[in-house]
């Protein structure tokens, strides 16, 4: 921030002013720089799941650390020592679990079988424990109705309707039959 100073009348006080702004600060938005209305191109939309514990950084790729290759140890700088007399060197596994190294991969042949199923025994119904009292209703001799005494009268007459309707049809058919000999005379 730039500061003006005034001087004032003989007396040595100085006071310092804020410098008044060179140009005013635009309010609008510059029509000249258009930008992209689509929202794929926009940096400030954040993409992805949004349950991430902590939201991305700013710029892409901020967080990857570059590291140089590492260089092939050359064969010139691996030093061997020479075999003793009457010895030769050999490759040997210096891992802290030593593994068998073979070959051929030991192969094995398995077989099973599964036992019969036993039948299974029968289980007993399963009968609820009763609950509640169990109550009865006694009836004597004579407190129903007889059956015969009061299907009688019922049976009479729908053997009577059936008997008067057998003899209709019976007549029917013989007038029937008279009529067609008459016709043919």
């Amino acid at each position: 921030m730039s500061s003006v100073r005034h001087r004032q009348a003989p007396s040595s006080v100085t006071t310092t002013l804020p410098a008044l702004p060179s140009s005013p600060s635009p309010t609008f938005r510059d029509p000249s720089r258009v930008q992209s209305t689509n929202i794929m191109h926009d940096p400030r939309v954040i993409r992805g799941s949004t349950y991430t514990a902590s939201p991305p950084s700013p710029q892409p790729h901020a967080n990857i650390v570059h590291r140089k290759p590492i260089a092939p140890i050359p064969v010139a700088t691996q030093q061997h020592t020479p075999p003793v007399a009457g010895r030769k060197h050999a490759d040997i596994q210096t891992d802290v679990y030593l593994e068998e190294i073979l070959d051929a991969v030991p192969e094995a042949e398995i077989s099973t079988q599964t036992d019969t199923f036993l039948d299974r025994p029968e289980e007993p119904l399963f009968v609820p424990k009763k609950s509640g009292e169990d109550n009865s209703t006694q009836i004597e001799e004579g407190e129903l109705f007889d059956l015969e005494f009061e299907v009688a009268p019922i049976v009479e007459v729908l053997l009577g309707k059936v008997l008067e309707q057998a003899m209709m049809e019976v007549t029917e058919e013989e007038e029937l039959k008279n009529l067609r000999m008459h016709q043919v005379i």
